[in-house]
């Protein structure tokens, strides 16, 4: 049997930090809350949220630690235990490409 062929565009890399993120819920109420990053790619991010964003909302992400401000869709959003694991995908031509010094000061 082959190994299943990687179908991402770009790798992801394991990075441990907190965001800001806000969203309108499809009532239009504004919703404010902060994510855990579990990984990032050049494309987007993988988050531990305490709330369920609906797929193909679009939220706002500030990342203050590093100045990093962006915009992105959801791709999905499933339970993992108490919190929802969303993943993001950048709109707008966003790029995330962290250095090592910039990896380490995101995770403090």
């Amino acid at each position: 049997m082959e190994p299943k062929k990687e179908l991402r565009r770009h790798p992801r890399r394991r990075l441990d930090g907190k965001l800001r993120v806000a969203w309108q819920t499809p009532n239009g109420t504004s919703r404010e809350c902060v994510g855990k990053i579990t990984d990032v790619s050049e494309s987007g991010f993988r988050l531990m949220l305490p709330y369920r964003v609906e797929p193909r909302s679009y939220l706002c992400l500030r990342l203050d630690k590093i100045g990093f401000k962006a915009s992105a869709c959801v791709r999905y959003c499933v339970r993992s235990g108490m919190d929802f694991a969303t993943g993001l995908e950048f709109t707008g031509g966003a790029k995330f490409v962290v250095s090592e010094e910039a990896a380490v000061s995101v995770s403090q």
